[in-house]
């Protein structure tokens, strides 16, 4: 119930994200951009989107610290705030390049502010740090095979990460 919550509420989007990275990380990255836009899914973006689906869905299941999800949410979340005012955005349209043209300084700075304080506050440094380490594996990866970040790769980052924290927290190490 919890899962289907989730997905309905985000509308999906970020997993359409997952779903075009996914898709353009199975062709040569010259033609990866292309694809990540096409509005249809393709067999791979699929494929593993079931699966991640899956992976997740019996996670939200395992999980006993229920309490924390609104914590993995906004994690989650931040790391595409980061990767959006923190690294290059490959696009001059879309709804990244607004986003990045939108966020100041400030704005951030006040993002790092509140995470820090939430995650004192819920005693969750170990996934405050494990979503920073996904962020710095995410980007060294994107900005390695395509020089920057796009708006499906900010959404592709959200659940991976949401899924790295949760399986965080059925193993026990916050």
């Amino acid at each position: 119930m919890v899962f289907s919550l989730w997905v309905l509420v985000t509308g999906a989007l970020h997993l359409d994200g997952f779903a075009d990275t996914v898709d353009g990380l199975f062709v040569p990255k010259e033609k990866a951009l292309h694809v990540m836009k096409d509005p249809y899914n393709g067999g791979m973006g699929m494929i593993f989107t079931v699966v991640f689906l899956l992976l997740k869905a019996s996670s939200v299941a395992a999980l006993d610290a229920m309490y924390l999800l609104p914590v993995v949410l906004m994690l989650s979340r931040f790391t595409a705030v980061a990767a959006i005012c923190l690294y290059p955005y490959l696009s001059a349209n879309g709804m990244g390049a607004l986003a990045k043209k939108e966020f100041s300084q400030k704005q951030f700075l006040i993002s790092v502010v509140y995470v820090t304080v939430i995650s004192i506050l819920f005693q969750s440094f170990v996934l405050l740090f494990v979503a920073l380490l996904v962020l710095f594996v995410c980007k060294h990866f994107f900005m390695k095979r395509y020089g920057g970040f796009t708006g499906d790769i900010y959404g592709f980052c959200i659940e991976v990460t949401e899924l790295v924290l949760l399986n965080v927290l059925i193993v026990g190490l916050v």
